[in-house]
């Protein structure tokens, strides 16, 4: 999503592009990730695993979606003007770090073997 990017888009006029294509966005992450469909049997987290997936998921669109909101229709305080770009900002600077730490757990969690056998296969 390009939520980080969200002042400098309607600064340009670029808003009704950039929610077609968040939308677009949750609609084919609904339709293509396997935590949201039949294909999360295959793999062998615990269903409260995928769950947590889920709500975050949710979370982390819901509140794009909130700030986004906030920022076209509500006017910010005089004494802080650029309220909405410092919290889309903290907001975004708080998904990257969080990222980052999950993907850098999930691989020196990597199962190595499955790897190798498949490589091995091939």
């Amino acid at each position: 999503m390009a939520q980080s990017m969200l002042p400098l888009l309607i600064k340009d006029g670029l808003l009704i592009p950039t929610i077609a294509t968040t939308v677009l966005f949750t609609i084919l992450s609904f339709s293509t990730l396997p935590v949201f469909n039949d294909q999360n049997k295959k793999y062998k987290g615990s269903q409260k695993l995928i769950w947590c997936q889920k709500f975050v998921f949710f979370l982390s669109i819901i509140g794009a979606v909130l700030l986004m909101v906030a920022m076209v229709t509500l006017k910010p305080p005089a004494r802080l003007p650029d309220l909405y770009p410092v919290l889309i900002s903290a907001y975004s600077c708080a998904h990257f770090l969080l990222f980052l730490v999950y993907f850098h757990i999930q691989q020196f969690q990597c199962n190595t073997t499955h790897i190798t056998k498949e490589a091995s296969v091939i």
